[in-house]
C-alpha cells in the first residue's frame, strides 16, 4: 500500500528497501518466509521511519447487559450506530 509511487501511497513517502521487500514478499511462495519479509517491511514502515501513525483500532460491540441497553442487533457488517442504541429504563 506504500509502495513509492503506488496508487494508494497518498503520503508521498519513498523507500527503496520497503519497495524491495514487498515485491520480494509478492514473489515469495514460502508463507513462513512471505510473513517475514512482511514483517521486516513493516518494521520500516511503523517503527524505523513511521510515515504514518496508525491511529485506529477497529474494536466491535461484544460485551454488554442487554438488560440494560438496547439498540444493538446483531448483523452481518457488525455496525452498530450510535445513535440507535439506548439505555433501558430500570
Amino acid at each position: 500500500m506504500f509502495v513509492t509511487d503506488g496508487g494508494n501511497n497518498e503520503t508521498g513517502w519513498s523507500n527503496k528497501r520497503y519497495d524491495e521487500l514487498i515485491a520480494a514478499a509478492a514473489r515469495e511462495n514460502n508463507a513462513e518466509k512471505r510473513f517475514a519479509l512482511f514483517r521486516e517491511a513493516e518494521k520500516i514502515l511503523v517503527t524505523d521511519e513511521a510515515p504514518i501513525c496508525p491511529l485506529y483500532y477497529y474494536v466491535g460491540i461484544q460485551f454488554y447487559d442487554a438488560n440494560k441497553l438496547g439498540g444493538i442487533e446483531a448483523n452481518l457488517l457488525d455496525e452498530h450506530p450510535l445513535k440507535a442504541m439506548y439505555w433501558k429504563k430500570r
